[in-house]
């Protein structure tokens, strides 16, 4: 497989080669991947890239995710790189995601998360419908408030591979949408759902008597963790889906599409937050 892959990372990073108006190539998870990543890669330089969303497996079939691009580790260069979700990688440190081996990592769970920077939402939000009254950074804070705990059990029974809490199973607690009714007292309705469901997953688990919340705490806020940008951490696809549900009920009556309009619509500025910083730094890295 190794000499199979290597022929795959040399023809891809020819293409800036042979084609002098591209930069690089950049092999991206999944194509949907590539609004977010082009986005940052343009702040850091300017050009014209060769976006990859699939390649061949050793079988010979199309194959896409992070597993089939971390597949290329080791022969990677400026001319071709990786761009994933960190998904729970960062914050597990799993080695060869970073700058030295030509792997740019999203830092939060996935890049779905980056759009729902509570400060930079609440703004386009306000910009756009400011006649509907919902405190979107107040209820991402308090969302993050909710889950930070049981985050922290996560990823200690990740760390210690223990299976009483899986990553299936924390997730499911995470809702994708929402009825009309929980949306009232700023998500009340969401929140109280989630803390119950995740409350009710931890107290069944029996995991909670050997956790020392103070160290774990301690030990992820080394890396940046805290219960207020917990929210950017967690499965990504469920929060962006859940913002999309209650945006779409506020903003129906309006004839503002949330999800264009206002959800994906910009980036943050990269001054705003250590993980979108991280990320720029890492392409200023590989791309420099």
């Amino acid at each position: 497989m190794g000499n199979f892959i290597e022929q795959q990372a040399l023809d891809f990073a020819n293409v800036s080669l042979i084609q002098r108006d591209v930069v690089a190539s950049v092999h991206l998870e999944d194509w949907e991947d590539v609004l977010f990543w082009d986005t940052v890669i343009q702040r850091v330089r300017r050009g014209r890239y060769n976006y990859i969303s699939y390649s061949k497996a050793d079988s010979g079939h199309r194959a896409s995710g992070s597993s089939q691009c971390m597949k290329y580790v080791g022969y990677l260069s400026k001319q071709f790189f990786v761009c994933v979700d960190s998904d729970m990688n960062y914050l597990m440190q799993t080695p060869g995601m970073d700058e030295e081996h030509y792997v740019a990592q999203t830092y939060t769970y996935s890049w779905e998360n980056h759009y729902a920077q509570a400060e930079a939402l609440q703004q386009r939000f306000s910009n756009t419908v400011p006649q509907v009254e919902f405190d979107v950074e107040g209820f991402l804070q308090a969302y993050s408030k909710v889950i930070y705990r049981p985050l922290l059990v996560l990823l200690y029974c990740l760390r210690n591979n223990d299976l009483r809490i899986t990553r299936r199973a924390f997730a499911s607690c995470l809702p994708h949408q929402c009825k009309t009714a929980e949306i009232a007292d700023n998500g009340k309705g969401i929140l109280d759902k989630m803390q119950h469901d995740l409350t009710e997953l931890l107290d069944s688990s029996g995991v909670l008597p050997g956790i020392d919340f103070q160290a774990e705490a301690a030990r992820y806020a080394d890396l940046g963790l805290t219960e207020g940008n917990a929210y950017l951490h967690v499965r990504g696809h469920n929060l962006y889906d859940l913002l999309k549900s209650i945006g779409r009920q506020l903003c129906s009556s309006h004839c503002v599409d949330f999800e264009n309009a206002v959800l994906n619509a910009s980036l943050p500025d990269e001054n705003c937050y250590w993980e979108l910083q991280r990320v720029s730094a890492d392409l200023t890295q590989i791309l420099m």
